[in-house]
């Protein structure tokens, strides 16, 4: 629950502030040291976080339980689509992309991105799944530690897949008639995006208490979604009106 409340919190107050040098490092075709190593940090933390998490799961467990085959599938693969974005960025920050013709340096250095993904993912295939069957506990330090690590991927990956990515944020030309039109349509791309980054915080429920807790938790994040996927268009404006800046 802590790790859950720090997400929203930067969310709401933390992703507009690391949004912006994130998105400047996108818009130049200059090197961004910065950017492009907070990036490779995510990613590190994530593939060490993953194994370690699951194995709590399996430590708690006291009966068979699990996720849906479709669901799980689905967030896993987009999961795995999302990180090959993640690939993309790093090299962006790093002023590979952006040339005229995607050939030279531009197309091996996407290569030799896109092969160590590959295995990257591999490994937490195999990993996490030997994590789950695993019989040795983990220790409450090891498990407060891949909870930090979960949670800074997920703050940097929600922050370059929708403020980045997306580029979503306040407008004040559109219509109320259109933003109900558009609005459903925002909140399932953003979905798109949102559960792969909550997939530990949604599987893991499934796994320690069961299916019925399990899709109680998946509504919540539907309705957390929903909200967050709003909030860089009306967030900025209400916060204005609220403050008077």
């Amino acid at each position: 629950m802590t790790f859950t409340l720090l997400f929203y919190a930067y969310a709401l107050f933390g992703a507009p502030w690391f949004r912006g040098s994130l998105r400047s490092a996108f818009e130049t075709e200059e090197v961004c040291l910065l950017p492009g190593l907070i990036l490779i940090f995510a990613l590190v933390a994530e593939t060490i976080a993953l194994p370690e998490k699951y194995r709590a799961w399996h430590s708690n467990v006291g009966k068979e339980t699990g996720i849906s085959l479709k669901l799980g599938s689905a967030i896993c693969i987009t999961h795995v689509i999302l990180t090959y974005f993640l690939g993309i960025y790093i090299l962006d920050a790093f002023g590979v992309m952006g040339g005229v013709e995607i050939e030279g340096t531009e197309a091996r250095w996407m290569a030799i991105t896109f092969i160590i993904l590959f295995f990257r993912e591999g490994y937490l295939l195999f990993a996490t799944d030997s994590a789950l069957r695993s019989k040795k506990p983990i220790s409450k330090t090891m498990e407060i530690s891949a909870g930090v690590l979960l949670l800074c991927f997920q703050c940097i990956a929600y922050t370059a897949y929708w403020d980045v990515m997306m580029a979503i944020g306040p407008t004040t030309e559109l219509h109320w008639v259109a933003w109900i039109v558009l609005g459903p349509a925002l909140i399932l791309v953003f979905y798109i995006v949102y559960l792969p980054i909550r997939m530990t915080d949604l599987l893991e429920t499934y796994y320690i208490e069961g299916p019925a807790a399990g899709r109680r938790t998946t509504i919540q994040l539907l309705i957390s979604g929903a909200v967050l996927g709003f909030y860089p268009v009306f967030g900025p404006p209400l916060i204005a009106l609220i403050t008077g800046h």
